[in-house]
Order: structure tokens, then sequence, then C-alpha cells
């Protein structure tokens, strides 16, 4: 078995059978594909348990509901493929990604495969967004850490071909629902030897901009910190230099910075208790390096940066709301 497209599913009525039908009509017939339906409670069961029916190539796992991560764990155990590739239920592919993504692992050697992605959004022109972008064709995963830690390549898995050997020491971390690529994916590259960059798109990347959606990712947004946590851990191991631990701990004092811009959805005390960490993080960084960022929000960050911890929270705080307010109106426009 060439390649094992690993899904995990919860609640995904609308968008599975899209989903599994971009990996049916595939090119590249040597796959598996293998779904955890992660404890759905709408007919997400009943339209996975059909097309298994008629596909003998479809896997089906049914669980109890214990998280993206559990189910990713789940996907990897029970996946036969030379190389693994994740996708989202919501998300669908082209029908030559497992071709063209293992042709170019199996010409080069490659332990992971970089792609480019689409990104759709409802009511908005498909974009088409680099992942490593001006990377050759193979480098080092010392190379690829870097880049990561840098802000030159997305922390996500679901763009990725990865040999599956990569996965047998590590594991999604199951206590996190949010943040769980970032805690994963620079381990993975670790056990990692030859790593290279297609410069073509592949998946197409669906945002949701419902505001249930936004109410969920706000319930979960301080677990990011968490996932920075097990990095720290993993790269403090005196097998591992401390070179990426001081990547690790520049980029956090960048990456956090993401919270305070975040849509204006996020007006509550899962965002006030992430904001205070915000301002922890910041007090603890010696250093900055804020790629990315508008002049404005550089300003709002070196503010909170400057001021004493507890001295004008509050007006700070709703400083932020404001902006992000304003930057809502915008996007509507």
């Amino acid at each position: 078995m060439k390649v094992s497209v690993l899904i995990p599913v919860y609640n995904a009525e609308k968008t599975i059978e899209s989903c599994l039908t971009s990996v049916l009509n595939q090119t590249l017939k040597d796959i598996e594909i293998v779904v955890v339906n992660d404890g759905s409670s709408d007919e997400t069961r009943f339209i996975l348990d059909v097309i298994a029916k008629a596909n003998h190539q479809v896997k089906v796992i049914h669980n109890i509901n214990k998280g993206v991560s559990s189910s990713r764990n789940c996907l990897v155990e029970n996946a036969y493929g030379e190389y693994l590739l994740f996708l989202d239920a919501d998300d669908w592919i082209d029908k030559s990604t497992c071709e063209l993504l293992y042709l170019h692992a199996s010409n080069y050697n490659l332990d992971i495969v970089v792609s480019d992605y689409y990104r759709e959004r409802l009511n908005k022109p498909i974009e088409y967004c680099s992942d490593l972008e001006g990377y050759s064709d193979v480098f080092s995963q010392n190379k690829y850490l870097l880049g990561v830690f840098s802000g030159d390549g997305i922390v996500a898995v679901w763009n990725k071909l990865f040999r599956r050997s990569l996965f047998e020491e590590v594991f999604f971390p199951c206590e996190l629902d949010f943040g769980e690529d970032l805690a994963t994916l620079p381990r993975i590259i670790t056990k990692s030897t030859r790593v290279g960059k297609l410069d073509k798109a592949f998946v197409h990347y669906v945002e949701c901009n419902s505001s249930i959606t936004h109410t969920k990712l706000s319930l979960k947004v301080h677990q990011i910190f968490d996932a920075i946590d097990i990095l720290l851990e993993y790269f403090s191991d005196s097998s591992r230099t401390s070179f990426y631990r001081d990547k690790i701990i520049r980029y956090r004092a960048t990456h956090v910075c993401h919270l305070i811009f975040l849509t204006p959805y996020y007006q509550d005390d899962n965002y006030n208790k992430a904001f205070y960490k915000v301002l922890e993080l910041l007090k603890e960084s010696k250093s900055l390096e804020l790629f990315g960022y508008s002049k404005i929000q550089k300003i709002l960050v070196y503010w909170l940066y400057a001021i004493p911890f507890e001295w004008n929270l509050k007006f700070t705080i709703n400083l932020i709301q404001k902006v992000k307010k304003i930057a809502l109106f915008k996007m509507q426009l």
C-alpha cells in the first residue's frame, strides 16, 4: 500500500461525502482511506457506513467522542500505507494529489513532502497559499525546523505527506483539541532525514466563518500555550540541542501575540484568561520577531510589551477589542 489517507470526522454530515469523493477519485489507485468517526451525533455515521459498503478502499472506525488528537492517533495505528496523508472532513483534494506527492517522495527518497494549498472562504475568491515559499526540492530537518520556528512554514499536518515510520514514537497529544498540530509537527520533523517541497497546491482548505465555530475555538484557544510548552519540554531533552529551544521561546513570543488579533467573536472570559497569559509570556520574552504584522499591530504589541503587567490592563483589553471590531467591520464591507 503506497498511501493511507487519514480522515478524522466529527459531525460532518454536510461535507464528508464530498471529502471522500475527492479521495476515491484519486489517480493513484494503490491507496487506502481510513476514517475515524469521533462519536458524531448527526448523520455522519450513516453516510460513512453507506460509502464504506460501496467502496472497499474505505475503512471506517466508529469511536466514542475523544477529540481530534485521539482520532488521529487511532488513524495512524490502523494505517498500513508507506506514506500517510492527513485530511480534514470539511476539506477536499485534487485528483492527482496522492500520485504526485508519492512520486515526489519516491523520486527523492523523502520522509516528508510539503505542498502548497488552496484557501476557500465563503463569498471570497479561492486563494493560492504557499508553504515554505522559496525552499528547494530537498532540504534537511534542521532547515525545516528553522523554517517552522521563523514563520516560513505553516504548522499543519493536512498539506503534507509523511513516511509512516515517523510516527512510531510520536503521538498527537490527546489533552489538546487546539494547537495539536503545533505540538506534533516539530517532533515529527526531528524524526526525519530528508524533507522536500513540491510547489503545487493540492488540498482545498475550507474555512468556516460561522459564529458557532468561532465560539468553539474561543473555548480552546488558550491550549496554544500548552502546545508550545510540550515543545519546550521535548526540546529540553539533553539529546537535543538547546538551539531549538531558544528558537521556540522566540517563536512563542511572536506566535502568542496572534491571540490579540483573533476575530472579534472572542469577547468572553476565555479570551480574557488567554490575554493574561499573553501578557505573562510577553514579559518573559527578551525579544520579539513580529513577522507578518501590520504597523498598527506592532504598535499594540509593543505597547503590551512595555507597560507594567497590571497597569492599564482593562484599558488595553478594551482598546484591543475596539481595534478588532474595526477590523471585522472592514472585513464585512
